[in-house]
């Protein structure tokens, strides 16, 4: 169930529709309290609402989890710490991405000009 809200979520975050969203990702976190790419994605919605808190709240409890999380949840993490200018944090995240299998072509584009930038 929470594998499903998540997607659901995520489909409305995409949309830029962050309060539906953070509805949808809040009960998939109640399902399932150990999902990294859920909170990953909670902690997207929170910083695009400007709700800092709640976003900090969930990110350090991805932090916790992400040994645990899939490629796609330091794709999050990495666009999260991006939009926070924590360009640092944003590297490593995307590339333990790579790492870890994520092939995304816009991903490793991305990590290639933050790179630059430092």
């Amino acid at each position: 169930m929470a594998r499903e809200l998540g997607e659901i979520g995520r489909g409305y975050l995409e949309k830029g529709e962050s309060g539906r969203a953070v509805e949808l990702l809040e009960e998939a976190y109640g399902w399932d309290d150990e999902n990294g790419l859920v909170l990953a994605l909670l902690t997207l919605a929170y910083v695009r609402r400007s709700e800092y808190p709640f976003a900090r709240f969930y990110l350090d409890l991805a932090e916790q989890r992400a040994p645990r999380a899939p490629p796609q949840a330091y794709e999050i993490l990495g666009e999260v710490y991006y939009s926070l200018n924590r360009l640092d944090e944003a590297v490593m995240a995307w590339e333990h991405f790579q790492r870890i299998g994520g092939e995304s072509p816009a991903v490793l584009k991305r990590l290639s000009k933050v790179r630059q930038e430092l």
